[in-house]
C-alpha cells in the first residue's frame, strides 16, 4: 500500500498558515521538527518528495527529523529553510 498524496494548499490558505508559521518561529513555539514538518505540508510534499527535492535526504531521516529524534547539520537546516526564505544562523540576543 503506497503512502497518500498530500494536496497542495490553495493560495489564501497557504499564506494564511505561512504568516502563523513565521509568527511561531521567532517566539520559539514549534521544535525544529515541528517547524520542518509544517513546511513540509505548507509544501503539499510527502516526506519522501521533500527529502528528495528539498533536503537531499531519505524519508526515514526526513521523519526522525520531525520527530525531533535526528539532529539536523547546519547544512541541512538551511536547506529546510531555503523554500521560505529564511535564513538560519547564529543572532545576538
Amino acid at each position: 500500500m503506497g503512502r497518500a498524496k498530500i494536496e497542495p494548499l490553495d493560495p489564501a490558505t497557504f499564506n494564511e498558515k505561512k504568516i502563523a508559521l513565521f509568527e511561531q518561529l521567532p517566539k520559539g513555539e514549534l521544535s525544529i521538527g515541528e517547524a520542518t514538518k509544517a513546511m513540509r505540508l505548507l509544501l503539499g510534499m510527502t516526506q519522501e518528495e521533500y527529502g528528495k527535492k528539498v533536503v537531499g535526504l531519505s524519508r526515514k531521516v526526513v521523519s526522525a527529523i520531525e520527530k525531533d529524534t535526528y539532529n539536523p547539520t547546519l547544512e541541512t537546516l538551511k536547506k529546510i529553510a531555503k523554500p521560505f526564505g529564511l535564513s538560519i544562523g547564529f543572532a545576538r540576543s
